[in-house]
């Protein structure tokens, strides 16, 4: 059960005359990203809240807009710094008079006293608006959760069909593996000859022996071997549940690495137009699996 990391999730409700809005956005991140976007008066349930995320997010960046409308449970005054306000007057008095030809200049330069007034929300709450609060949140969750488990079993089927291309590509170069090695063999075989003829040299059973050991030594046995473990391990991943997507693309870094070295060892033009495929399709399999969870 795959999940993907891209989610939309909205939830509205009227708690007395004031309305609550929660939307929830989910994207492709390496790490779980929270960000909230909330009124202060929600600053103490802040840990909270994201404990309940936590429990349902694992992998991505969650992005939360929570909005309060309504009279009855935001108010908002203003106070005035007096103390503060006091200390910017004395300042100012002793700039004119230590420097009375540029105390204007110096003062414009000076940055606006916006910390003299302060914005206070008063807050008329109760525990079962908090409450509902948390159960919009699991809600909601529940509702991105659904969309992204949806968007998940998409990207299973597609990394899954990807995945049967390439085993098909691997039984073309197993059944070439040997015709290749043969073929190589026999080149190395030939052009041996054509240097012993061309220098007088007496055949030598030894030099073809090494010649034997450089023939196996461009063998993909190994590295045929190892791939089709990776893709069993694939495709367990996409039966379970939970974080897989790391282990996903760390399995894709291992695939393209056995691919790269056919690549240097075999010497056939067929092998190497199934190694270009077989990357291909593995470099689309990474791209999916960088948005799964």
């Amino acid at each position: 059960m795959v999940y993907s990391m891209t989610g939309y999730g909205q939830t509205e409700k009227w708690y007395g005359e004031t309305k609550i809005q929660l939307e929830i956005k989910t994207v492709n991140h390496r790490f779980l990203d929270l960000s909230l976007k909330m009124p202060q008066m929600l600053n103490p349930y802040e840990d909270q809240i994201k404990s309940v995320l936590r429990s349902f997010f694992i992998r991505g960046r969650i992005e939360l807009f929570l909005t309060i409308e309504g009279n009855d449970f935001n108010q908002q005054t203003i106070t005035v710094n007096w103390p503060l306000l006091e200390q910017y007057q004395h300042a100012l008095t002793a700039i004119q008079t230590t420097y009375p030809k540029t105390a204007n200049q110096l003062i414009r330069g000076l940055p606006e006293f916006t910390d003299v007034l302060q914005v206070i929300e008063k807050t008329d709450q109760d525990d079962s608006f908090y409450e509902q609060i948390i159960e919009m949140l699991k809600t909601t969750c529940q509702s991105v959760q659904s969309m992204r488990l949806a968007e998940g079993e998409k990207l299973a089927q597609d990394i899954s069909q990807r995945v049967e291309k390439i085993d098909q590509l691997v039984k073309q170069l197993t059944d070439q593996r040997d015709v290749a090695k043969d073929q190589h063999y026999a080149r190395m075989v030939t052009r041996l000859n054509e240097l012993l003829a061309k220098n007088n040299l007496t055949q030598d059973e030894r030099f073809y022996r090494e010649l034997a050991i450089l023939a196996e030594k461009g063998d993909i046995s190994e590295e045929l071997t190892r791939i089709n473990s990776h893709l069993i391990q694939i495709k367990l991943l996409l039966e379970q549940s939970g974080e897989v997507g790391r282990k996903m693309d760390f399995i894709t870094q291992e695939l393209i690495r056995e691919a790269n070295t056919i690549s240097s060892k075999a010497n056939d033009p067929l092998i190497s137009g199934y190694v270009i495929e077989l990357k291909s399709t593995v470099e689309k399999i990474k791209e999916q699996v960088q948005n799964i969870e």
